[in-house]
């Protein structure tokens, strides 16, 4: 695909997922994230953008709001975990090509991952009395 159209295409996911999204109470933040609050949690999705494959990989993660460490941290695994919850055995699950209908359906993609994923996921988190805010020694972004 052509570079110039696969940015486009990216940057029409991000903009229907944004639309998308915020019914549910999520705003843009950085260019990929997707951000909610949820007193006392920030609660987030990452999006990574893939050009070799015109793809989104997805992580999702939440953090106490009070936490004094100035970047979002990383408090769960990629979607590759997810797979089976999603029905898909496949690595891509958010790739867009270039036609409108493949910009669609990934955003769709995107967001069914949010209502049968992350969205439980924040549901159990949130009971966490372990959820305490992120120690940045912990671990080590990329």
């Amino acid at each position: 695909m052509d570079k110039n159209l696969s940015r486009n295409n990216k940057e029409k996911v991000l903009r229907r997922l944004e639309g998308l999204l915020q019914p549910r109470g999520f705003c843009r933040g950085k260019s990929m994230y997707f951000i909610r609050i949820s007193l006392p949690y920030l609660e987030f999705v990452q999006l990574r953008h893939t050009t070799s494959d015109a793809s989104f990989r997805i992580t999702m993660g939440m953090r106490v709001v009070d936490d004094s460490w100035n970047a979002i941290g990383l408090n769960d695994a990629p979607y590759e975990r997810y797979h089976s919850a999603l029905g898909h055995e496949q690595t891509n699950l958010f790739q867009y090509g270039e036609d409108e209908n493949s910009v669609v359906a990934c955003a769709r993609g995107i967001v069914d991952f949010i209502e049968k994923v992350a969205e439980p996921w924040y549901n159990s988190a949130r009971n966490l009395v372990l959820l305490v805010p992120l120690n940045p020694d912990t671990f080590a972004l990329g």
